[in-house]
C-alpha cells in the first residue's frame, strides 16, 4: 500500500565535508526507533557510511537513503557526500527532495561546500534549514557561524533555536518559537531573537508552519517533455496519474548487481511491472521494488508519487534517466553534473589485465557519471579522468576490491607533437647486395613546414621516370610511416611537406620495401636539418575562484606560461580564463586548493598546439631519448 501523499517528507541532508551530516542522519534515525543501535563514524558502523570504502575513509562517498516514522509521516533522508571530489552526488540527491537541511560545523562556520550546496538547492528553489553543528566543541561559536551564515550564504537567514551556554558549557537550546524554559540570562537575548523570527515570518507567509518542509503534495507538478507531442508538459502527484519516475543514483554491488535509486513523481510504481526508458527508448522490467534503509532493502508491492525506492537488475537505466508508462512517453530533465577536470594513466600491474580493466571501468562509469575514460591512441595510454585526485584514487581502490583489477596510477603524458620550421633537401638511398636478388631504391626528398594544424602533404614532383610510378607509393608510405613513430623524440610528425623530385632504380633490385626504406631514410636525415621543433597543447582554462584570491590565481597561471585572457568578477567570486600548455596543468588541482582554501574550481578543454620553448624542449627530447634507451 502506497504511503499518502500529504504525510511523506523527503529530506536532503548536505554540507562541507566532515561537518556531522552522517551522525545527525544516524541520530535521527535512532531517536525515531527506525535503528536500534545508534552507530558511529568512527567505528564504521553507522546506516548511510556502509561502503567499505567509506568506513576505511570515515567519510562519505556516496548519497545514501535511510527512512523513518515520525508523528504519523514517513520521512525519508537523503545523506549526501560533502567532499568537493564527491559533491556531484549532492546535485543528484537535491533533485529529488522538497526540502534540505545544511549542516554548518560551529568552529568553522560556512566553508567552500556549503556555498556550492547552497547554490544547488537555490537552483532547485528548494526551502532549507540550517544545523549549526558541534556547539560542544572547543572554539565553536553559534552567533560567529550565523554572522559566517549571513554573509556568505544568499538568502534571509533567521535562528529557530538559540543555545545554552557554548564548548564544553553546551547544554541545550532554546526554542524560540515555543519559548518555554528560557534560562533568565539569556530573555533578552531570546526575545531579541524572537521578534526577528516574526518579522521574517510576517514577511514571508502568515501561514507558515517553521516545523515542517513541504510535502510532494505541496510541490505540485513537475515538468518535462511529452514524447508524443515533444511538447513542454506537466505531470501532477497523483497516485492514479501514468507513472513517471527518475532514476537518481546507481550503485554496483558485485553479489546482487545493479541498483538503482529512484524517485516517482506520478503514478504507481508496482512489483514486477514493465515501464519505458524514456530516455533510452528501452523497455525495463522493475523486479522486486523495495525503500532503502541504508544498504537493507525491504520489499514493498506498490510505490506512490513522492516515495524513493530501489530496484534491482535494471537493462539499461544510468542515472538520470526518466522511467514511465509505455502508453504515455515523458521525459524529465537530466541531472547536470560536472565534467571531469583531472585525468590519470592507469596501467596493469599484472599483464593481460586490459580487459578486466575495461569491464570494471564501463562498471564504474555506470554508476558513477562523472567518471570517464578512454584510450589515447598518441601516448598509448588508458587515461581515467574524475573530478578531482581523490575521485580517481577511491576508483582505483574500488577496481581492486569489487572487480579484482589491481593497477598503477601514473601522471598523464603530455602529446606533444614534432615538426620543423626549416626546408631541407636529402637523399635517401638503400642498396643491399646478398646472395641472389639485392635490394635497391634511392630517392630525393623537399622537406619543409605547413602552417599549424595543415596536417601533410605529400607530392610527386618526378619527372622522366626516375622513379618508376609503381614505386612513388611505396615512398609516401615509408615516409607516412616514420612521421607515426617520431624522429626528433619519438611523438608523431605533423604539419609538413614532403616533396619527391627526383631519384634512380635498378631493373632488377628495385622493389615497394627497398623504396619504402629509402623514403623513410630520407625523411629521417632531411627532418634533422630542417629545424626541427617541439609542439605542445595548449588548454584553455576557465577559474572560477574566491574575488580576493582572484590576484592569486593570475600570478599562478602566469608562473605556469599562461596568457590569461580575461577575468569576470561576479559577486564574492570570480572567472579567470587563460590558455596554459597542459604540461604545466598536471599538478594543478592541489595547488589551486591550496591557493583558495578549496574554495576554487576550474574546468579545462583543448584549444590549440605551439612550439615548445627551446629550454623546455631540449629537456623533453633528453627525458624520450632515456626512455627509448631503457626500452632498448
Amino acid at each position: 500500500m502506497a504511503i499518502d501523499i500529504a504525510k511523506i517528507r523527503n529530506v536532503g541532508f548536505v554540507g562541507h565535508g566532515g561537518v556531522g551530516k552522517t551522525s545527525l542522519v544516524e541520530a535521527l534515525l535512532f531517536s525515531a526507533g527506525a535503528v536500534t543501535r545508534h552507530g558511529r563514524v568512527d567505528d564504521g558502523t553507522t546506516t548511510t557510511d556502509f561502503d567499505p570504502d567509506e568506513i576505511k575513509r570515515k567519510i562519505s562517498l556516496n548519497l545514501a537513503l535511510a527512512y523513518c516514522d515520525w508523528k504519523g509521516h514517513r520521512v525519508n533522508l537523503v545523506d549526501m557526500p560533502g567532499y568537493g571530489d564527491f559533491i556531484f552526488e549532492a546535485r543528484a540527491g537535491l533533485r529529488v527532495v522538497e526540502g534540505a537541511v545544511v549542516v554548518v560545523d560551529a568552529v568553522a562556520g560556512v566553508q567552500v561546500q556549503t556555498e556550492r550546496v547552497w547554490k544547488f538547492a537555490t537552483e532547485y528553489e528548494l526551502p532549507r534549514a540550517v544545523v549549526v553543528n558541534r556547539l560542544d566543541r572547543e572554539n565553536a561559536d553559534f552567533f560567529r557561524a550565523l554572522e559566517s551564515l549571513t554573509k556568505r550564504l544568499k538568502g534571509r537567514l533567521v535562528p529557530l533555536q538559540i543555545p545554552v551556554g557554548a564548548e564544553q558549557q553546551f547544554k541545550g537550546v532554546v526554542d524560540l518559537v515555543h519559548m518555554k524554559d528560557v534560562p533568565a540570562e539569556l530573555a533578552d537575548q531570546a526575545r531579541e531573537y524572537r521578534d526577528k523570527l516574526v518579522e521574517a515570518v510576517a514577511e514571508t507567509d502568515d501561514d507558515l508552519i517553521v516545523e515542517s518542509f513541504p510535502s510532494p503534495l505541496d510541490r505540485g507538478e513537475v515538468e518535462g517533455t511529452d514524447l508524443k507531442t515533444k511538447q513542454t508538459a506537466r505531470r501532477a502527484p497523483d497516485p492514479k496519474g501514468p507513472v513517471t519516475a527518475l532514476v537518481f543514483k546507481t550503485l554496483s554491488d558485485p553479489h546482487v548487481g545493479k541498483l538503482s535509486l529512484f524517485r516517482v513523481y506520478s503514478g504507481t510504481i508496482a512489483s514486477d511491472s514493465q515501464l519505458l526508458n524514456a530516455s533510452r527508448g528501452a523497455k525495463e522490467r522493475m523486479g522486486h521494488i523495495a525503500w532503502m534503509q541504508g544498504k537493507t532493502q525491504k520489499n514493498v508491492e506498490t510505490l506512490g508519487p513522492g516515495e524513493l525506492g530501489v530496484v534491482a537488475k535494471l537493462k539499461e537505466a544510468q542515472t538520470g534517466d526518466t522511467l514511465c508508462d509505455e502508453a504515455h512517453p515523458f521525459v524529465l530533465p537530466k541531472v547536470v553534473f560536472p565534467e571531469p577536470s583531472m585525468s590519470f594513466a592507469i596501467q596493469p600491474k599484472t599483464r593481460g589485465d586490459e580487459d578486466k580493466i575495461s569491464t570494471a571501468l564501463h562498471k564504474m562509469a555506470e554508476e558513477d557519471p562523472t567518471l570517464h575514460f578512454h584510450y589515447d591512441p598518441e601516448t598509448k595510454q588508458l587515461l581515467v579522468s574524475g573530478v578531482g585526485q581523490m575521485h580517481v584514487e577511491v576508483t582505483v581502490e574500488r577496481m581492486k576490491r569489487k572487480y579484482n583489477v589491481d593497477v598503477n596510477l601514473l601522471p598523464p603524458r603530455v602529446p606533444y607533437k614534432e615538426t620543423v620550421k626549416g626546408r631541407s633537401e636529402v637523399q635517401g638511398k638503400y642498396k643491399k647486395q646478398t646472395g641472389g636478388r639485392g635490394q635497391y631504391g634511392d630517392v630525393w626528398l623537399k622537406i619543409e613546414p605547413l602552417p599549424r594544424s595543415a596536417g601533410f602533404e605529400f607530392a610527386d614532383d618526378i619527372f622522366g621516370g626516375a622513379v618508376p610510378r609503381n614505386y612513388i607509393p611505396s615512398v609516401e608510405k615509408g615516409v607516412r610511416d616514420c612521421m607515426k613513430k617520431g624522429i626528433l623524440a619519438g611523438y608523431p610528425v605533423v604539419d609538413l611537406k614532403v616533396s619527391l623530385y627526383d631519384g634512380s632504380y635498378h631493373d632488377v633490385d628495385s622493389s615497394d620495401m627497398a623504396f619504402q626504406i629509402a623514403g623513410s631514410m630520407a625523411l629521417q636525415k632531411g627532418f634533422m636539418e630542417a629545424s626541427p621543433i617541439l609542439l605542445e597543447p595548449i588548454m584553455n582554462v576557465e577559474v572560477t575562484t574566491p574575488a580576493e584570491q582572484a590576484g592569486d590565481v593570475i600570478g599562478d597561471l602566469n608562473s605556469r606560461r599562461g596568457r590569461i585572457i580575461g577575468m569576470e568578477p561576479s559577486g564574492e567570486t570570480a572567472a579567470v580564463r587563460a590558455q596554459v600548455p597542459m604540461a604545466e596543468m598536471l599538478n594543478y588541482e592541489p595547488s589551486l586548493r591550496s591557493m583558495t582554501g578549496g574554495r576554487g574550481g576550474y574546468s579545462m578543454e583543448f584549444s590549440h598546439y605551439e612550439e615548445v620553448p627551446a629550454f623546455l624542449a631540449e629537456k623533453v627530447v633528453k627525458e624520450a631519448q632515456k626512455e627509448k634507451a631503457e626500452k632498448h
